[in-house]
């Protein structure tokens, strides 16, 4: 019963997420930028909508350990119910793209309900009741992972459909449909920080958004592979004349910056958007709008801190297909290309077997060991990084290449080697554990195939050569990333 007893609490500092929200639009939330992403979190009392609107399908109930009421799935005929909330991912910081859901559960029961995110709020009801041709992959989540922390659960592993939500910038609506009986809910949550696992404690401590504040950031808190030449836009807070923008790469600096300091870069605009001087390649940047209400008072709003980095000089080349010389058993040289094995997060290559290529035993003594990289067109390379073999045994093996030779074509016919006649580029032996690095060999070369051939490996006896991952660079000479994507539907007419 305790956390019924904050309720109160947590009200008061509450206000509406969306100042003028429309009847539809969830009027309270708390946001909160745990992790490297934003979060927005609501009660599930606060539906917009519920289909029939008494508690034959959902009910709302006084659970000892919630945080308010808690809303439970009281019908046990698929799709007869519906409950609807619409949320405001710019509040948060947020922009359009891949989010995930949290829930908060009460009692555990091991059920469950469907979810569905569809529409702006003003569009249909998507579905007529009682909904029919759903599955199980389109489950909120089940009340029996109680594993989580404070019970906080999602769909599991084979329900990723409701876990992850492409959601649209700004607005959103989800809707909840029965499943059946007994699931019980308490506070829903969205994040786009996949890595991210709520708990109680940040419940608690995330804010509701302040009134007057600055939204919706363009490039939106968190964005990668920003280019140079961004531009800041903002979405004004509802009383402000003018803004103030404070710019860095300090969050601290940024966070504390006032109105004499050297990171105040935009002073008392009237626009709502600011060009920058050229950005630093793989730079991160934080930025802050101050919005400055009008006369009498001029109440200064400190805004959000929000971030973003820039594109990177090079970027991994896609779309690369590999062959090797030879190959030994479950030894695909397609491991050397795909990831498997390496850690995104750490940059380190495990010792799996299946995730890395060794040559045959049997291939020719006489015949050159190489792997040879081809791309669909020539490619300014920067760079390529390689991680060697990395076997547990690879300290008795030796499988790894030592003395190497780089050889690179932009036709497939002409061969050039790199560093000249007696180039050779000597790669560090893997430590057959799982914290191998990848080792950068600068390249600054024109190609479409590359090849490594093996000149020496790490061993006196054993003739077999090994590689766990390769990954080439290149600095864009080709326009990329498109917005809207290539293939997107349903595009606004007046996008640019």
């Amino acid at each position: 019963m305790w956390n019924r007893l904050l309720k109160p609490m947590v009200f008061w500092l509450s206000i509406a997420c969306l100042t003028g929200a429309p009847a539809w639009a969830v009027t309270e939330c708390k946001i909160s930028s745990y992790g490297v992403g934003h979060q927005i979190w609501f009660e599930v009392e606060d539906f917009d909508e519920r289909d029939p609107a008494d508690d034959s399908s959902f009910q709302l109930s006084d659970e000892p350990g919630a945080f308010g009421r808690s809303i439970n799935s009281v019908n046990s005929s698929d799709g007869n119910g519906m409950i609807r909330y619409t949320f405001d991912i710019g509040k948060a910081g947020g922009s359009g793209g891949p989010w995930y859901f949290w829930g908060r559960v009460i009692n555990p029961s091991n059920n469950s309900d469907f979810m569905l995110v569809a529409g702006h709020p003003g569009d249909p009801v998507p579905f007529t009741q009682p909904v029919g041709g759903l599955v199980n992959d389109q489950r909120v989540f089940e009340e029996s992972l109680g594993s989580l922390p404070d019970g906080w659960a999602w769909s599991g592993d084979n329900h990723n459909e409701a876990h992850t939500k492409t959601l649209q910038d700004g607005e959103n609506t989800m809707y909840i449909i029965s499943r059946e009986a007994g699931a019980r809910w308490d506070v829903f949550m969205w994040t786009d920080d996949p890595d991210y696992v709520p708990t109680d404690e940040d419940y608690l401590n995330a804010k509701a958004p302040v009134a007057g504040t600055a939204s919706k950031p363009s490039p939106a808190g968190g964005a990668v592979d920003v280019p140079r030449d961004a531009m800041l836009n903002w979405a004004p807070g509802e009383f402000a004349v003018t803004h103030q923008v404070y710019f860095g790469t300090s969050l601290e600096e940024v966070t504390a910056a006032g109105s004499g300091s050297a990171l105040l870069i935009g002073k008392d605009l009237t626009t709502n958007h600011l060009a920058l001087d050229r950005l630093d390649f793989g730079q991160t940047y934080y930025w802050r709008v101050d919005e400055v209400n009008g006369a009498p008072e001029y109440t200064v709003v400190k805004g959000n801190v929000w971030s973003f980095e820039v594109e990177p000089l090079a970027v991994q080349v896609e779309n690369v297909t590999v062959t090797a010389s030879s190959s030994d058993t479950n030894k695909d040289p397609n491991s050397t290309i795909d990831g498997s094995g390496l850690d995104a997060e750490t940059g380190f290559h495990s010792t799996l077997e299946t995730a890395q290529w060794t040559s045959a035993l049997t291939q020719d003594p006489g015949t050159p060991v190489f792997l040879q990289y081809d791309f669909e067109r020539p490619y300014k390379l920067h760079e390529v990084k390689i991680w060697n073999s990395n076997l547990t045994v690879e300290n008795v093996l030796g499988f790894g290449f030592k003395d190497t030779i780089i050889t690179y074509s932009a036709d497939g016919v002409e061969w050039t080697r790199l560093g000249g006649d007696e180039g050779l580029v000597q790669l560090a032996r893997g430590p057959g554990n799982d914290s191998c690095v990848g080792q950068t060999v600068p390249l600054d070369i024109v190609a479409r195939s590359v090849k490594l051939t093996a000149v020496s490996n790490y061993s006196q006896y054993f003739k077999q050569y090994g590689l766990s991952e390769v990954q080439f660079y290149a600095i864009p000479t080709h326009a990329r990333t498109p917005n809207p994507a290539s293939g997107t539907q349903g595009v606004d007419p007046r996008s640019t």
